[in-house]
């Protein structure tokens, strides 16, 4: 795979090292779309960005799997009114949906991005920073077990579990192709919020890992307490639904507080990542094929006396969308 360096804005990259020395919550490397010539994403910019000790020049290199491992990609040093500043910077074009290892090479050491809170421990027990570009779907937080009790939980508290919900999908069968079809029997109508919340709390709210964590080993050993014959993915619905009653109403007989002590403030995060997720952009990993926004324009339609809906398509790129200005 050719991997191609995009060329520098300093402008914008002046404009992130106002928000790395202001302490923002901005993620690191910072990810942007690329709209190419016929309008639809293949591909974003992602933008790394090296703070350095001073603004002397030093030798600077990116090495990641993005095409050969051993490539050495020279970063760039940012300037302010030609004045050096001690940024260093650099934009490659990575295609969506794919998820790299990297490392800066500094003046001959290789160290991870200490920008980055995303890493990860390989098998040789060497640890590389990690970046994602959008679309991407595989786990990155979740275990397989915490995936799938967390998608069955996802699926009993959204608004897509209901009878409205079920009447929609049937009477827009006939608009989904082979894949389109096969995918939305295949959600359980979570949507791929589990996905987004594994993607958000990779990075941008990392803070929440250890809620997650916590909760979910606590959920599991619930519901295996509360069904000692089926694994918890198997499981009826009535004892996710004993489970969301244990946790809003705190009865601590059956929740262990020493485990996590508040339950239903977990909840409420959950709720909040889960309303998120349902009606985000799709590259985000959550609304997969839209099915949050079209839902949502289907029910504005039919309660409106003018039959006006949410016409989401006008305001996104190709190929959801009819947009051909907005890069999504």
């Amino acid at each position: 795979m050719f991997v191609e360096e995009a060329p520098l804005d300093p402008q914008y990259f002046l404009n992130l090292s106002g928000k790395i020395t202001g302490r923002s919550n901005i993620s690191f490397p910072v990810i942007e779309t690329t709209k190419s010539k016929n309008h639809q994403n293949t591909f974003n910019h992602v933008n790394f960005v090296y703070f350095a000790d001073s603004k002397d020049k030093i030798n600077i290199y990116l090495i990641g799997d993005f095409d050969y491992l051993y490539k050495k990609r020279k970063l760039h040093q940012i300037f302010l009114n030609d004045s050096p500043t001690r940024f260093w910077a650099i934009t490659l074009k990575l295609p969506i949906g794919n998820l790299f290892y990297y490392k800066f090479l500094v003046n001959n050491k290789l160290v991870t991005d200490p920008l980055n809170t995303l890493s990860k421990t390989l098998d040789n027990n060497i640890e590389w920073s990690v970046c994602f570009t959008h679309y991407y779907k595989n786990a990155i937080v979740f275990e397989k077990w915490e995936w799938v009790i967390l998608q069955r939980l996802v699926s009993y508290l959204l608004p897509f579990k209901t009878d409205e919900f079920d009447t929609f999908v049937n009477k827009h069968q006939g608009q989904f192709n082979n894949m389109t079809r096969s995918l939305v029997s295949q959600l359980n109508y979570d949507i791929g919020c589990v996905n987004f919340i594994d993607k958000l709390i990779a990075k941008d709210e990392r803070h929440h890992i250890i809620d997650y964590k916590l909760c979910l080993k606590e959920i599991k050993r619930i519901l295996l307490l509360l069904n000692q014959f089926q694994e918890p993915g198997e499981m009826d619905e009535y004892f996710y639904q004993r489970v969301y009653e244990i946790m809003i109403n705190t009865d601590f007989s059956l929740w262990d507080k020493s485990r996590y002590e508040e339950p239903d403030y977990f909840i409420k995060v959950l709720r909040r990542h889960i309303i998120t997720a349902a009606f985000s952009h799709p590259k985000y990993g959550g609304n997969t094929l839209a099915l949050g926004w079209q839902f949502l324009n289907a029910l504005l339609k039919e309660n409106n006396e003018d039959n006006a809906g949410y016409d989401w398509r006008q305001a996104i790129e190709k190929p959801l969308g009819t947009n051909t200005e907005y890069a999504g």
